[in-house]
């Protein structure tokens, strides 16, 4: 009776663990495709004060969301995003714009990979 007990305990709130984990990743995922697309826009128009203030801005987020995402997903990914987003500020003030846009298809797939690897599936419960 006791195994019983524990598990209609235990099974709720791991469930809900991880929902808020898919969330979390899910929010996080759609912000950096945003500020990425942002990026690509300045990039295309030429606009050097925006491109660096919108690069400025998504390191300054992911700054604030590495930490918290590093306990849902393997550190591998978080810091490949890491070293990818690391090297935009350089990138924007003294790349090429080829340069720039390719690290920044880099960082929007590594985070789509971050997210469909989280995802509710079979394959990953299983």
């Amino acid at each position: 009776m006791k195994r019983v007990i524990t598990s209609l305990i235990l099974l709720p709130a791991m469930l809900c663990f991880a929902v808020y984990a898919m969330v979390k990743v899910d929010n996080v995922e759609r912000a950096v495709l945003r500020m990425t697309t942002e990026i690509l826009e300045a990039s295309q128009a030429d606009e050097k004060d925006r491109l660096i203030s919108e690069v400025d801005g998504l390191i300054s987020f992911w700054t604030k969301e590495e930490a918290s995402m590093k306990r849902f997903v393997r550190h591998n990914q978080i810091e490949n995003m890491s070293i990818s987003i690391s090297r935009l500020p350089a990138l924007a003030r003294h790349g090429t714009k080829s340069e720039l846009q390719a690290e920044i298809l880099a960082i929007r797939r590594e985070v789509t990979d971050i997210k469909n690897a989280e995802a509710f599936s079979l394959g990953n419960i299983m």
